[in-house]
Parts: structure tokens; sequence; C-alpha cells
């Protein structure tokens, strides 16, 4: 008996990018950055009405990662100092909210 494993397009490239996405979170948290954290962080920067907020020193690419998570919520952000004193601030913009349905599954 011959059996055919179902395969959906585009499952191969899906699995791919979901490993990177893993390894990529771990070498976050052994960096000491936690996205969950940081995205509880903005949750409350949002909900508080804060204006300004610096975040701890990180990496480059840690950085970048910080600021996809403030533009859901529509924090305006920016990367400031350089090498291993680099940091993310957010700001506040009129623009500011809890993320919309659709942002959350970019958040997922």
């Amino acid at each position: 008996m011959f059996l055919l494993q179902a395969c959906f397009s585009g499952e191969k490239k899906k699995h791919r990018k979901e490993m990177i996405a893993v390894k990529r979170r771990e070498r976050m948290l052994r960096r000491g950055v936690d996205l969950e954290k940081i995205n509880s962080k903005l949750e409350q920067i949002v909900l508080d009405q804060v204006d300004m907020f610096a975040f701890q020193p990180m990496h480059p690419r840690d950085c970048s990662q910080v600021r996809r998570l403030a533009a859901i919520y529509r924090l305006s952000s920016g990367c400031q100092g350089s090498g291993k004193k680099r940091f993310v601030t957010v700001t506040r913009t009129q623009y500011t909210s809890m993320p919309s349905s659709s942002d959350k599954l970019r958040l997922e």
C-alpha cells in the first residue's frame, strides 16, 4: 500500500521561518532580553500614558525587535548610543493605542 503525505504549499518555508524565530528568541534570552517582558512593559506604558521610556542597553538586533514591538503599539521609537551602550527609547504619539486584532496576530 502506498501512503501519500499531505503537504500544503509553503509548509516547509513556514516551518523554517518558525525554527529561525525560535533560535532568535533563544539567543535574545541568553543575552538577557525577554520580549514577553518588554511587550508587557510597552503595554503598561500605553495604559499608564507614559510620555517617554528608555530600555536597558542591548544588542543592535534586540533593539530592532523592540522597535518592531513599539510600532505595533504605534509608539515612536529610536535607538541611541553605540556599541554595548545602545538602547531604545519609546515616545508616545497621538496615535498610540493598544494593538488591534490584526496587530495581535503580528504579536504572536
